[in-house]
């Protein structure tokens, strides 16, 4: 499973690295992709709600809240895909909640490291309360009125994000498995008991 997922990581670190350099280098070209995959994306969430709902035997208040939840995502998701111009201020904020997700996450791992007795947790610690700032500007820029680019801004964070999570993901798996060597090989050093 921590193979899995550390895959997955490095897969979310280069799509984070990808979005943001188009965002960079093209946003004019690239926001109205970015909206329109966003939209598709919640749209198909949508739709799979809605067709789990039909799917499912049983009729309770769970069955309420996957039709009620399926209906507002499609529509949410077809808004999105009709009305790009309308999303595009939402991106920011959404990115900045990713970031926040990742800081968390990151944190999760300093602690992780922390309760067993690894080194440069506080690096990790201290990477992911930066994430945790980042993603708190970022969902903070669109209503504050800053006299930053949103688009500009989520594409830097993004690029760093990318390169941060991949090398913290790295750092991470790599220590714990010095951990899980050195627990092991303590075990085996144990004198059997009677």
């Amino acid at each position: 499973m921590l193979r899995n997922l550390r895959a997955g990581m490095i897969v979310l670190s280069v799509l984070y690295f990808v979005l943001g350099l188009a965002l960079l280098a093209a946003p004019a070209a690239s926001l109205p992709w970015i909206c329109a995959a966003f939209g598709a994306l919640i749209a198909l969430t949508g739709a799979r709600s809605l067709w789990r709902y039909t799917r499912d035997k049983e009729r309770g208040l769970a069955a309420v809240f996957t039709l009620a939840g399926g209906v507002v995502t499609l529509a949410l998701g077809l808004f999105a895909l009709l009305r790009p111009e309308m999303v595009e201020w939402v991106l920011p904020v959404v990115f900045g909640a990713f970031l926040l997700v990742d800081g968390s996450v990151r944190e999760q791992s300093a602690w992780q490291l922390v309760r067993r007795k690894g080194q440069r947790w506080w690096v990790l610690m201290l990477l992911g309360f930066v994430t945790f700032i980042a993603g708190v500007w970022l969902i903070l820029q669109p209503f504050a009125g800053w006299d930053v680019d949103p688009v500009w801004l989520s594409g830097l964070l993004l690029v760093v994000e990318g390169a941060l999570n991949a090398g913290c993901t790295v750092y991470t798996a790599a220590a714990l498995h010095k951990l899980e060597q050195a627990e092991d090989a303590a075990d085996k050093a144990q004198p059997p008991k009677d």
